[in-house]
């Protein structure tokens, strides 16, 4: 059986189109009305990949594509949207134009625009990882929301440049690559072939050779006798244009271990990252007025505090005291 695919009128489309698109039944005109900000030839390939799988949230789309194949249906965009942050408001609008959310007119399961797009196994699955966890401690313990997450999962899986979704959701890259390896928001799990394919992407901590990296080899290595030779990560992280995080796991070695330098500087490195973590363990070091309104900044930025605890040589545990107002409330 040949390979079901988009239309070329989807496929032709720039990777930068985003807006609104609709799946439609041609006997009937009934409608499926969704949007996207970050690629609608991307989301329609999801939409795809799920009804081929029979795994697509809304269960009357996926009846329906069931029983009369994929020749029953076209896509196409309803609207292009250059403003994202206006997406989901002109979908909204479309979902309404076309009552799309009602059975006899349309496919949608939610009235709401919500830009996610979420398998009926998904959902049993967050429903039951949800039940008595409120708060969601520990796998959770993040900004974002269920759907902002299965909405990141999808366009991990369709290759979307991490930095990217870190950015449109304004997060840290890390947050990002913790979702991509299961290390955050453990109990959303999309169908079995987005996850794979997730499984197969390219891990941005592999340096130069992901998209997502601003540094090359030359780079990594400057920053790396910068950091042996003790100078302060904020200051070698704004000299590159880097986050605070990057110099941070450079230091750790998570990232960029490939790049390495004479024995006399790893070694070096090895004492600053064992000076790093005895800082963190006792949390004894004394801040002053100026650097707390560093930590803040760097909290408003979007710097984890187990990256920011280092640089000051204090704990995690002292950085989350200062973003909760528990500890140096006076300094403003």
């Amino acid at each position: 059986m040949p390979k079901t695919t988009l239309p070329q009128s989807i496929l032709a489309l720039p990777n930068s189109a985003t807006g609104v698109y609709s799946i439609t039944h041609r006997a009937t005109n009934r409608r499926y009305i969704g949007s996207s900000g970050y690629g609608v030839r991307r989301r329609c390939k999801a939409h795809l990949r799920l009804l081929e799988n029979k795994s697509h949230h809304s269960i009357h789309l996926q009846n329906a594509w069931t029983m009369y194949g994929a020749s029953g249906f076209d896509w196409h965009v309803v609207e292009f949207v250059s403003d994202k942050s206006v997406i989901l408001e002109r979908e909204q609008y479309w979902i309404d134009y076309y009552r799309s959310a009602n059975q006899s007119f349309g496919f949608n399961v939610n009235p709401t625009a919500s830009g996610a797009i979420r398998s009926e196994q998904t959902c049993k699955r967050i429903s039951e990882a949800l039940t008595g966890k409120p708060g969601h401690v520990g796998a959770h313990s993040g900004p974002l929301s269920d759907e902002q997450v299965i909405n990141i999962k999808i366009r991990l899986a369709e290759n979307d440049p991490t930095q990217d979704i870190a950015d449109d959701y304004k997060v840290s890259a890390l947050t990002i690559w913790r979702i991509a390896i299961r290390k955050s928001y453990t109990y959303i799990r999309l169908d079995d072939e987005t996850e794979s394919r997730i499984d197969k992407r390219p891990r941005f901590i592999q340096g130069n050779r992901s998209s997502v990296s601003k540094l090359n080899q030359s780079d990594v290595r400057q920053i790396k006798r910068r950091i042996a030779n003790g100078e302060h990560s904020t200051d070698i992280a704004l000299d590159f244009s880097v986050s605070i995080s990057d110099i941070c796991m450079i230091k750790k070695g998570t990232i960029w271990s490939h790049v390495l330098l004479d024995n006399q500087t790893e070694e070096a490195l090895k004492n600053a990252k064992r000076l790093s973590a005895a800082g963190t363990r006792n949390g004894r070091a004394k801040l002053n007025d100026d650097d707390v309104r560093k930590i803040r900044t760097l909290l408003l930025e979007g710097v984890h505090p187990e990256f920011i605890a280092p640089q000051f040589k204090v704990s995690k545990e002292t950085i989350k005291d200062i973003k909760s107002g528990r500890h140096w409330k006076h300094v403003v």
